[in-house]
């Protein structure tokens, strides 16, 4: 545990304004933007909070459903206003079905393909059964919640269903980007090499927080992304037994970045106020 929480602190170092806690919540203030990025191995799932509304991006896991569940109800969300599934692998989509089961959804925002699978099907059931609005991202869709603005992005890449295999949905995943006044985050999904060509053609600008694309796997093209992207703390969603590229990892470093890795500081969760200013704790 000290080695973990020492790892986070030594990350936390390199960029001024941010500074890691240990495992107790700090407390939310209502006009604080809110970002935890919930801890499910080698997943992603991402609670977006800000005057009292609420954004996840994706689930997790089914197996991690249940610890999700526990986090939401520890930290008083009793709903969800929107929730956002990047692409259908199941360790974005799998916790899916039982979120939206267990609580309140306002609505769901899909990629524009059909999924394929156990997760995908459950997760569209359950979104039928209990009457969720459903929008699918053709094209580029704003969501307000309080002062904040998140964009979703509609990929321009084509779904190609390889048989037996997930295809490239990899590179079909929707970005999020959520700004508030002067503070500006990224969630990349998986974006593979195609999708991070794709998305630094658009010319989207930079961002202070950045959840990096596919758990931190090396792609050929990251170096572009990073110089284009130019984050101050990367967000790394891994787990101890799959772990983030080393590559990368120093690759990021050599930018000055600060790296969070769900691998070693657990559930992370970033606070900003609007001032380009933001603090990182670990939730555990």
């Amino acid at each position: 545990m000290m080695k973990k929480l020492l790892l986070c602190i030594i990350a936390a170092a390199a960029v001024f304004a941010v500074s890691c806690s240990g495992l107790s919540a700090p407390r939310k203030d209502k006009g604080d933007l809110v970002v935890t990025f919930i801890d499910v191995g080698k997943g992603d799932c991402i609670l977006i909070e800000h005057y009292g509304q609420t954004v996840m991006i994706d689930t997790g896991y089914e197996k991690t459903s249940s610890d999700v569940l526990t986090f939401l109800k520890n930290s008083g969300a009793e709903k969800l206003d929107h929730l956002i599934i990047t692409h259908y692998d199941k360790d974005h989509v799998g916790g899916a079905a039982a979120i939206v089961q267990a609580i309140d959804v306002g609505t769901v925002y899909l990629p524009a393909y059909e999924g394929r699978g156990f997760a995908f099907k459950s997760f569209i059931n359950a979104v039928r059964e209990k009457n969720i609005r459903a929008v699918t991202i053709t094209e580029d869709t704003d969501i307000t919640i309080g002062e904040c603005v998140l964009t979703i992005f509609a990929s321009d890449i084509e779904y190609i269903n390889e048989k037996g295999e997930e295809g490239n949905d990899n590179d079909c995943s929707l970005v999020i980007s959520a700004v508030f006044d002067k503070d500006r985050y990224l969630f990349a999904g998986d974006l593979e090499r195609d999708g991070i060509d794709s998305f630094l053609t658009k010319g989207r600008g930079t961002f202070d927080v950045v959840k990096m694309p596919h758990h931190g796997e090396k792609e050929k093209n990251s170096e572009e992304f990073i110089s284009a992207v130019a984050p101050k703390i990367a967000v790394i969603t891994d787990s101890r037994e799959e772990s983030a590229g080393g590559k990368l990892v120093k690759l990021l470093e050599e930018n000055k970045c600060a790296v969070y890795r769900t691998a070693e500081c657990g559930t992370i969760r970033i606070t900003s106020k609007g001032e380009g200013r933001y603090t990182a704790d670990r939730l555990g």
